[in-house]
């Protein structure tokens, strides 16, 4: 649902404490040159090598060395927090002293609603958001209906009437997720990565990664669980234990409604 005609986005309020201030919109950095740095960086030893160059030295202000540049990085809006927690599994194995076997694993996630609200209150899509149902006809009759996007489905169309209090509007939530192997220095365990995108925003939004348009927001173990002697069922029981984990404000959310501030 919308939130109230005064609320601000954080974006905005980023911008009016920086106005308050007396300082440009692209502050820490000293003008859109350094900003610019930013936004399209390289690795931390490409960066620093850049930033050594004579003909860079002298107009870069502020930024002269990798430090100084990520110092400041971390001073811009940093989005939701990521969070811990332990899961243990106790089951039919037993070790060689006849005592019960467990696995941990460790599950790392964000507040999944937190990410939604990102995404829905920034201005970078604000051309390209929808908050309502629409019908598009290839015709002047109005027999041809067109399906493109999301919110010209039927569904959209359904909910909106039958199930969202006057005032609310539906916010399309689509998971997606994919094993990958972690770093090395993660010890060679692998994850689920748990991805998340609004359908209100447009699909050519999106899908482009550079647009960044969709949110990391879990980290779902994998690993082999060695303490059942079938492991197979204990696995889909793991990865579903941490699913709910992550999504529970979104279960809230979905039965009592919540007000987000949208980008408009």
């Amino acid at each position: 649902m919308p939130g109230h005609a005064l609320s601000l986005t954080p974006f905005q309020e980023r911008g009016k404490a920086l106005q308050k201030s007396g300082l440009p919109l692209w502050a820490p950095f000293e003008d859109t040159d350094e900003w610019e740095l930013v936004i399209n960086q390289v690795n931390k030893t490409g960066t620093d090598e850049f930033l050594k160059l004579g003909m860079v030295g002298p107009t870069m202000h502020l930024v002269t060395h990798t430090y100084s540049f990520f110092k400041k990085i971390n001073t811009l809006l940093a989005g939701s927090l990521w969070h811990t927690e332990t899961f243990s599994f106790t089951r039919d194995l037993l070790d060689e002293n006849g005592e019960p076997t467990q696995d941990h694993f460790e599950l790392w996630y964000r507040n999944s609603l937190q990410c939604i609200e990102e995404l829905i209150s920034n201005p970078m899509f604000e051309k390209y958001i929808s908050y309502v149902p629409e019908c598009i006809y290839d015709d002047s009759t109005g027999n041809m209906h067109v399906y493109d996007k999301m919110w010209t489905a039927d569904w959209w169309w359904e909910m909106q009437v039958h199930k969202i209090p006057s005032g609310g509007v539906v916010c399309q939530v689509i998971l997606v997720s994919n094993k990958m192997q972690l770093s090395g220095f993660s010890g060679g365990h692998q994850a689920y990565l748990l991805y998340l995108c609004l359908r209100n925003i447009s699909k050519g939004v999106h899908h482009k990664s550079s647009n960044h348009a969709v949110s990391l927001i879990g980290y779902i173990p994998t690993s082999k669980i060695t303490c059942f002697s079938d492991p197979q069922i204990p696995k889909y029981r793991l990865f579903h234990t941490c699913l709910k984990k992550i999504l529970e404000p979104l279960m809230s959310a979905g039965s009592n409604r919540t007000k987000l501030i949208c980008v408009d």
